[in-house]
Parts: structure tokens; sequence; C-alpha cells
């Protein structure tokens, strides 16, 4: 059973954090470009800012539900550790 709740784990925090980055590097494209397209000089650099805190409060609001199922998960691989110690939760 832990095995099954493990690998479920690694799977939703692999996805988790490839769907972070995907948002990071979807807003940084979008700025960029979309500052080109406006015909102003926005360097990358600023880009790159701009887009990692916009996405940072993106991820926040749409990945919600694959972060509740991660804290799910830990609590689960949590409870097992614990069962298997034969310790009482702190």
């Amino acid at each position: 059973m832990s095995e099954s709740v493990t690998r479920r784990l690694i799977r939703d925090v692999l996805i988790l954090n490839g769907a972070r980055m995907a948002t990071v590097v979807v807003t940084v494209i979008a700025l960029y470009f979309g500052a080109r397209a406006l015909t102003l000089d926005l360097p990358i650099l600023l880009a790159m800012a701009g887009g990692l805190v916009v996405a940072l409060a993106a991820s926040a609001t749409f990945l919600r539900p694959l972060r509740a199922r991660v804290n799910e998960g830990i609590a689960a691989v949590d409870a097992h550790r614990n069962e298997r110690r034969g310790s009482a939760p702190r």
C-alpha cells in the first residue's frame, strides 16, 4: 500500500512542479513577445522577473486542486510512516 501512495505522491509532485515551470515559461514568453508586439523594448531579464511574479500568483490560484492532492499524499505517507514506526502523530 505504501509503495502505491508514495508513487502517486512522487507523480503528483512532478506534475505540480512541471506545471509551475510551464506557467513561468508561458508567462515570460507572453510578456516578452506582448511587449514586442506593442513596440516596447522590454529586456528579457525584466520579462523573466515579471513573468515569475505573475506566474507565482497564477499557479497559486489555478493549481490549487493539484497542490491539495500533493498535501493529501504527504499526509498519507506521513501517517503510514508513523503507523509503521508505532508512534503517535505529532
